[in-house]
């Protein structure tokens, strides 16, 4: 008994950070390159079974990888990428995944991100940019004045559940990186969140209701439980 209390005081303590989680997706509906996080059990089944052990459950983050909505800005250093994968940046703290394409030029004509960071090419950075006289191909190679000064490296889309959210836009992961085969950017556009509001506010009251019900239920197994006791103390 006392066994199936811890269980659904961890289920309980999963949806309660759930809630957290919907209430953050909500505060960043308008932030670029957003995407929503997602909590989970590792092993669901422990939600109708209770005769699994305590140490088996374990209570997971990971993110809706969807492609969020995509915003025009007519900046021609703003991309927006339309295939899986992520953007690559070179950070003091080694290279972070993001997929917020709001750059800039910075004053040595580098292409860097909105923290200044630079923007990873496939051949180092990008360099050798002059001025909002540039273009860039689907594929990620940037010209300025007309003349090729490097190829944006885009990262493949990894595993959601290897990726750990670093604020900003940025991610890191524990899994190894490649190269995305066939990566695909616009001009002059931004992707936007991808949270889905309507959805997660059913999300919000789903859960909330969840948790009404192993409160109640969790409060009958420890009268159970006392009362179980007391007998046997008889």
């Amino acid at each position: 008994m006392t066994e199936l209390i811890e269980n659904l005081s961890k289920i309980m303590q999963s949806e309660v950070k759930a809630l957290s989680y919907t209430a953050q997706n909500g505060a960043n509906v308008n932030t670029v390159g957003y995407k929503a996080s997602r909590i989970a059990l590792t092993d669901p089944a422990i939600k109708t079974e209770s005769n699994i052990p305590v140490d088996t459950v374990e209570i997971k983050t990971g993110y809706d990888l969807a492609q969020g909505t995509l915003k025009t800005t007519g900046n021609r250093t703003d991309f927006a990428l339309t295939s899986p994968g992520w953007f690559g940046i070179e950070t003091p703290d080694g290279v972070r995944l993001t997929r917020r394409g709001d750059f800039q030029i910075n004053s040595e004509g580098n292409l860097v991100d909105f923290q200044g960071y630079p923007v990873m090419s496939t051949d180092g950075i990008i360099s050798g940019l002059e001025g909002n006289d540039i273009t860039i191909q689907e594929d990620g190679e940037i010209f300025s004045a007309g003349q090729p000064v490097g190829v944006i490296r885009i990262f493949a889309s990894v595993d959601s559940k290897s990726l750990k959210a670093l604020g900003n836009g940025y991610f890191e992961t524990t899994t190894a990186l490649n190269d995305a085969v066939s990566p695909s950017l616009i001009q002059g556009a931004l992707e936007m969140s991808n949270v889905d509001m309507s959805a997660d506010m059913v999300r919000l009251m789903e859960t909330t209701r969840h948790i009404e019900t192993l409160q109640r239920a969790m409060s009958s197994y420890d009268q159970l439980l006392n009362i179980g006791i007391n007998q046997i103390g008889k």
